[in-house]
């Protein structure tokens, strides 16, 4: 079993999220740009000073301290015959047989773990949730043991060139004629 603590939304809510963030902000920073460029008489060197001190820096801020409000005590736990997933309160159970896509990433601020199938789909971003006093961000490594469970369920490991993604996949059925 393996303990952790994550914020639960995925990863194209996350994108969309800054994406939006990074348009409302751009069209406040031309606006303000616009309204007082007549006022301030500054160089584009301290302008991009201002506007990442004043506006950038603030809304990242603010957005990430939402982010880590959201995060929540869970667990992943790996049966002989299904995967287990704890979210703060809700547990989900999704057989190996039924498990069409599983995604573990150790490290960086894109940790997660993501798991679809048996109509569950499960999203939990670790690397930018609040973390336990004195415990490093990320996940451990996979256990050694779960490769064979998934791969005895059918599903096929691919990972990132630096190692650092592990994805399992379903193969889709070959269709003959």
């Amino acid at each position: 079993m393996v303990r952790f603590r994550a914020i639960p939304m995925t990863m194209r809510a996350l994108v969309w999220s800054i994406l939006g963030i990074v348009t409302a902000a751009g069209a406040l920073v031309a606006v303000l740009l616009i309204a007082v460029s007549d006022i301030l008489q500054v160089g584009a060197r301290l302008t991009i000073i201002i506007v990442g001190v004043g506006i950038a820096l603030p809304v990242s801020l603010a957005f990430s301290a939402l982010l880590r409000r959201r995060t929540r005590d869970c667990t992943v736990a790996f049966g002989a015959y299904e995967l287990r997933i704890t979210t703060g309160t809700a547990e989900i159970s999704i057989p190996y047989r039924e498990l069409e896509h599983f995604r573990w990433r150790c490290d960086s601020e894109y940790a997660r773990v993501e798991a679809r199938g048996a109509e569950i789909d499960v999203s939990l971003i670790v690397g930018m949730a609040k973390p336990p006093v004195d415990t490093a961000t990320g996940l451990p490594p996979l256990p050694r043991r779960v490769y064979g469970l998934l791969d005895a369920a059918g599903l096929t490991v691919a990972r990132t060139r630096r190692g650092d993604v592990i994805t399992f996949r379903r193969d889709a059925p070959q269709l003959s004629g």
